[in-house]
């Protein structure tokens, strides 16, 4: 069962890669439409003389690299890793990896590294780590509460 796991974790680490490659090889012109079509209706909506677009941007760069650090987490989860080299592990991925990809949008009409993205990426990766971290919590104490009630079931039920 655990491999299995290592393979559906890293399929789905490999899809998230390409799905944040596919979007940054989108020309700047593009992107622009496609932060357009949900930033159009909340400016509309909202406004306050606001352009909710760099938002929707900063966003979709924060959500992209919570989910690559928490896919990250499920697969190094599956390996013989500690937890406390995990989580640098996992975040050494993922910021390498927004910086490769703040690299590439370099070479694309339109488009320009930027820094700043990577902060935020970054910042998606801790909150990518912490969510795992949070569940992994949760399990650990559900675990240990199943554990003790068992282990009380059993001593009680001798007498």
């Amino acid at each position: 069962m655990g491999n299995q796991k290592r393979f559906v974790y890293l399929g789905l680490v490999i899809i998230w890669c390409f799905t944040i490659f596919i979007f940054s090889h989108q020309p700047g012109e593009k992107t622009k439409e496609t932060s357009d079509i949900i930033s159009g209706p909340i400016n509309e909506n909202i406004g306050g003389g606001r352009d909710w677009g760099i938002f929707i941007r900063k966003g979709a760069h924060l959500f992209e690299y919570t989910l690559l650090a928490f896919l990250v987490m499920l697969l190094v989860s599956t390996s013989s890793l500690q937890l406390k080299y995990q989580i640098p592990f996992t975040f050494l991925f993922c910021v390498l990896y927004a910086i490769s990809d703040e690299w590439h949008q370099t070479f694309i009409p339109g488009r320009y590294g930027n820094f700043t993205d990577v902060l935020i990426d970054a910042g998606g990766c801790i909150i990518g780590i912490l969510i795992y971290l949070l569940i992994y919590q949760i399990k650990q104490k559900r675990l240990r509460s199943t554990i003790n009630h068992e282990t009380n079931s059993s001593n009680t039920s001798g007498d």
